[in-house]
């Protein structure tokens, strides 16, 4: 994957799809730190991909990925998508490293938890992200 885009995607769908893993795998979810293990690995997967699309950016350069959205006769009723440039992937790159530090502290700041609560804080935490 070289375009800008295409991993500013991957980096904001990531802890998505860690939250989908955690809330649909009601084991892993009540394993406690293997839950924090699978958010924090993909809130890192997503600092990942943020810093190469960050990496990736010129100053005058855009990656745009737009999607059609409730087609219509007349045309799509709405268009979705990701604009990659130089300010939103620097912008990109400081929230996944703020969600990423978030994870790993909390690793060990809630070890006293019991391992159910701990498996449902990092689903939500994976939501948030």
């Amino acid at each position: 994957m070289t375009d800008s885009g295409s991993l500013a995607l991957v980096a904001l769908l990531l802890p998505a799809a860690a939250f989908l893993v955690l809330a649909l795998a009601y084991p892993l979810r009540r394993s406690g730190r293997a839950a924090g293990w699978v958010s924090i690995a993909c809130a890192a997967g997503a600092l990942l991909a943020a810093l190469r699309a960050w990496s990736l950016q010129t100053p005058e350069g855009m990656s745009r990925l737009a999607y059609q959205w409730i087609p219509q006769d007349a045309g799509s009723l709405a268009t979705v998508g990701v604009l990659a440039d130089a300010d939103s992937t620097v912008m990109l790159v400081l929230v996944a490293l703020v969600s990423f530090l978030v994870q790993v502290y909390s690793l060990g700041y809630l070890d006293t938890e019991p391992r159910p609560a701990l498996g449902r804080y990092y689903t939500y935490q994976s939501l948030f992200a």
